[in-house]
């Protein structure tokens, strides 16, 4: 795949909140790093959002009807 069209297909990942991977060239040199993450970015990335609601949550029991 060209570069320019890997540059834009990992920029559109990062727009949306995903995971972002680097992108090296043929020379294989990192032109597009990982960004640091920032102080105040506690939010969890899209990717781990739903990794969390697929995660099923045990049922409560219900307490017998008492008479």
């Amino acid at each position: 795949m060209p570069l320019p069209q890997r540059m834009e297909m990992e920029m559109a990942r990062r727009n949306i909140s995903l995971i972002p991977t680097p992108v090296y060239d043929e020379n294989h040199v990192n032109v597009m790093p990982i960004p640091p993450k920032k102080k105040g970015d506690n939010k969890p990335s899209l990717e781990n959002r739903r990794i969390e609601e697929l995660v099923v949550k045990p049922k409560r029991k219900r307490k017998p009807k008492s008479k």
